[in-house]
């Protein structure tokens, strides 16, 4: 059996335990948290990560040249819609919060601000982002089209089992776990990693089910999704591991807090980087894992 591993990490400003961006805006997770942390983790462990990279970040100069000096790793876009053209809605987006699900927008602007993102990714780097997601997990069949028709190869917007409606959202309850071609095998979505509840007496919400995450989820019950999915797959497994680039930075995000939550953040990594390991799994990102099925149809 074949055993892929990808980690997806939405890169975005500082924000605070409420999620406002910071206010003044600030971008300390990028240069302390990616550059000094996070990076040189997954290159001791061997770990490709994929970066999927807002508007706010894109627009911040040093930012842009950090996350140029990486190897061993992809860039991709992240769209919060709220901070691009077209109908740009926050031209400093200090203070603000990002609360749009892209795939509410009409046709005209969702296709626009995708459109935009794009052409900003390839004036920052040179070339055309590959991999996409969408801010709240808000894509739907008509970004999926948006997506192939920009030249997208990859979509990791997807989270299977959840229901988002309840907020204004797409509900991905029964889409599959693994990745699966749409559009016609142009663009290939890789959903995020996420099983059934954690307890079948909690509330339908986002939290209380289980993801392959650090920052919501134990080392016990991360090893025992794995080895779960593992269990129910025939010929190939890809795991896709998400959280946010801010999370590494206390108070920067509604999960770590303290200098005792991220040394608990990092050891969960750790701790799954290695039972990985241990199993055999291929770490890509999402470039590779496309192009890995490109070679097999």
């Amino acid at each position: 059996m074949k055993k892929y591993f990808c980690i997806t990490i939405d890169v975005e400003p500082d924000c605070s335990t409420n999620w406002l961006r910071s206010d003044p805006l600030t971008f300390h997770n990028i240069e302390a948290g990616i550059g000094k942390i996070l990076h040189p983790l997954f290159l001791d462990n061997g770990i490709k990560p994929t970066y999927l990279i807002s508007p706010e970040v894109l627009k911040h100069n040093q930012s842009v040249r950090i996350l140029k000096e990486l190897t061993n790793c992809e860039l991709g876009s992240h769209l919060h819609a709220e901070y691009i053209e077209p109908e740009l809605k926050h031209e400093n987006p200090a203070g603000t919060r990002s609360s749009e699900f892209p795939c509410n927008l009409s046709d005209e602007f969702e296709f626009g601000k995708i459109k935009s993102i794009t052409e900003l990714f390839n004036k920052c780097f040179g070339y055309h982002p590959r991999s996409y997601r969408a801010a709240r997990f808000g894509a739907d069949s008509e970004t999926f089209r948006f997506l192939a028709e920009l030249g997208y190869n990859i979509d990791t917007s997807v989270t299977p089992n959840i229901n988002w409606q309840s907020k204004g959202g797409p509900d991905f309850i029964g889409f599959p776990e693994q990745p699966y071609w749409i559009e016609e095998h142009k663009l290939l979505e890789v959903p995020v990693t996420i099983g059934s509840k954690r307890f079948i007496l909690l509330p339908d919400k986002w939290f209380c089910y289980k993801w392959l995450r650090p920052s919501i989820m134990t080392c016990f019950e991360m090893r025992r999704l794995i080895n779960k999915l593992i269990a129910k797959a025939e010929n190939s497994v890809v795991l896709n591991m998400m959280f946010h680039s801010m999370e590494i930075i206390p108070k920067a995000s509604p999960y770590v807090k303290s200098e005792t939550g991220r040394t608990r953040f990092l050891k969960k990594l750790k701790y799954v980087f290695e039972h990985l390991k241990s199993m055999n799994f291929i770490s890509m990102t999402l470039a590779e894992i496309y192009d890995d099925r490109i070679r097999q149809i």
